[in-house]
C-alpha cells in the first residue's frame, strides 16, 4: 500500500457509483470544547443527532454546566484525575456523540493501483455530511528480492505470511490492519523524556502498509489513527507514565533494551494498555447506552510469530498497537465480483483534537473499476519495457493483478456492466 491519490479525490467529490451497502454500522464521536470546528460553527445540531453526553476528564475540578465528572479515572490524592490510559482524553473536556449510521450512499471499487477502496456518505443536520472512507491493499505481502540456490533471483516474503499471521483472530476472516504512517518508537531510553510523549520515531517502508483511512465530519477532516510499533514495556510507559511501570526507568526491560534475543516476549504490557484504553474510552461515557455496544480499545498484533534476531530493525520483538483494522470474508476480489467484511476506524482531526470511532459491517455487490483516476505509471512502464523484476523469476502479487485489471478494456466493461 504506497499510494492513496484516490482517496484524497473521493473526499474531496461525491462518489458516483452507488453499490456498497452497510448492513449495520454506528459511530462515536468525542467534539473538543476547545477548537472543535463542528461546535464552533454550529451548523451541525449535535442535539438533533444522536446521543450526547458531556464528558470532563481534563483533570481540572473547575465546575462546567451539565458536565459529570464521575466516570472518569479515579482522583488522585492532590485533586487531581491520574493520567488516563488513552491521553487525549485529559487534554480538554467533549461533547460526545453516538449514533447509528444510515449512509445515503455507498460506493465499493479497485483503483488503478489495484486497491480495494470502499465509502460511504451519511447524513447530518444542516445539510452537512459524514463520509469515510477506507482502502487495502488485498494482494498485501512484503516482498524482498534474495538469491536462489541456483544461483538467480527470486522473491520471498518477508517475515513469512503477513495477512495469514494476522487473521488468526479474524473468525476465519482476512484482517487487514490500516497501518499506513505507522512507526516504531526508539527503544533507547536515553531518546524519551518522562514529561511528554515526543519520543524519537522510527517510520516504515511503504512497502509494509496494508491500508488507509480517512474522512470528513461537516467541517472536521480527519485522518487516520495511527498505529504504533513499541517494546513491551515502552507501551505502558509511553501511555500510563514511567512512574507506573515497576522500578521506573530502572526496571529491568530497559535494563535489557539492548539484548533482544532475551527480552520477554510476553504481549502483557502491551495488552494491558489496550485494555485500559477500552475501560478508560467505556468508563467516560458510561452514561451514555450506544457505546457499550462498540469496542473503542486497540488490537495489539504479538508479532511473535516474526523469526527474531540480534537486530531492531524490522517488526521482530515488537508490539503493534492498531486502532484500525478491516476483516474481509472474500479478499480474492476483482471487478465485478462481491465482497463483504467488518471494518473498525480509529479517526482524528487533522486541525484539533476530535476523535471519531467507527464501526460496522458492509457488502459490495458488485465491484466498479476506478475510471477517473490516473493508471498506475509505475507498473505500465514496467511492462511497455519488458521490465524484468527480480531477474524475472516471478512477479510479485500486485504486478500479476494490476496487469489482470488493465486487461478489462471498455468494451469488456460494458457487457459486464461496469
Amino acid at each position: 500500500m504506497t499510494r492513496f491519490s484516490s482517496l484524497l479525490l473521493l473526499l474531496a467529490a461525491g462518489c458516483t457509483p452507488n453499490n456498497a451497502v452497510l448492513e449495520s454500522g454506528s459511530y462515536l464521536a468525542f467534539f473538543p470544547t476547545d477548537g472543535s470546528p463542528v461546535l464552533r460553527e454550529g451548523k451541525i445540531k449535535i442535539d438533533e443527532e444522536g446521543e450526547v453526553g458531556l464528558l470532563n476528564c481534563s483533570g481540572e475540578l473547575a465546575e462546567l454546566g451539565g458536565v459529570n465528572q464521575a466516570n472518569c479515572d479515579a482522583l488522585g490524592l492532590d485533586g487531581t484525575f491520574q493520567k488516563p490510559d488513552e491521553p487525549w482524553t485529559d487534554d480538554d473536556s467533549f461533547t460526545a456523540l453516538f449514533d447509528d449510521l444510515e449512509p445515503w450512499r455507498g460506493e465499493g471499487l479497485l483503483t488503478n493501483e489495484g486497491d480495494l477502496q470502499v465509502t460511504f456518505h451519511h447524513n447530518l443536520s444542516g445539510g452537512a455530511d459524514f463520509r469515510f472512507v477506507f482502502v487495502i491493499d488485498p494482494d498485501f505481502q512484503p516482498q524482498r528480492c534474495v538469491q536462489g540456490e541456483g544461483g538467480g533471483s527470486q522473491w520471498e516474503n518477508i517475515d513469512g505470511n503477513w495477512l495469514e499471521n494476522w487473521s488468526t483472530g479474524a473468525d476465519g476472516a482476512t484482517r487487514y490492519y490500516l497501518n499506513a504512517g505507522a512507526v516504531q518508537v526508539n527503544p533507547d531510553p536515553s531518546s524519551w523524556s518522562p514529561d511528554s510523549y515526543d519520543e524519537d520515531e522510527w517510520f516504515l517502508p511503504d512497502e509494509w502498509f496494508a491500508g488507509t483511512a480517512a474522512g470528513q465530519y461537516g467541517p472536521s477532516r480527519l485522518g487516520i489513527r495511527r498505529a504504533l510499533y513499541e517494546w513491551p514495556w515502552a507501551s505502558a510507559a509511553r501511555y500510563q507514565g514511567w512512574e507506573n511501570i515497576p522500578g521506573g526507568a530502572g526496571n529491568k526491560y530497559i535494563q535489557d533494551v539492548n539484548n533482544i534475543v532475551t527480552l520477554d516476549v510476553d504481549c502483557a504490557d502491551a495488552q494491558a494498555v489496550a485494555d485500559g484504553i477500552e475501560t478508560n474510552l467505556q468508563g467516560m461515557t458510561a452514561n451514555m447506552s450506544g457505546p457499550a455496544n462498540m469496542t473503542l480499545g486497540p488490537v495489539v498484533e504479538c508479532n511473535e510469530w516474526r523469526e527474531r534476531d540480534s537486530s531492531p530493525a524490522g517488526l521482530d520483538g515488537w508490539r503493534g498497537i492498531h486502532y484500525n483494522w478491516v476483516d474481509i470474508d472474500n479478499p480474492d476480489v476483482e471487478v465485478g465480483d462481491s465482497v463483504s467484511g467488518t471494518f473498525h476506524l480509529a479517526l482524528q482531526g487533522d486541525s484539533s483534537q476530535t476523535f471519531i470511532y467507527i464501526q460496522g459491517d458492509f457488502t459490495v455487490d458488485k465491484i466498479k473499476r476506478e475510471k477517473w483516476g490516473n493508471p498506475d505509471l509505475n507498473t505500465e512502464l514496467i511492462e511497455e519495457n519488458n521490465v524484468e523484476l527480480c531477474g524475472g523469476s516471478a512477479s510479485s502479487a500486485r504486478i500479476r493483478e494490476e496487469r489482470a485489471w488493465r486487461a478489462l478494456d471498455l468494451e469488456v466493461d460494458a457487457e459486464r456492466g461496469l
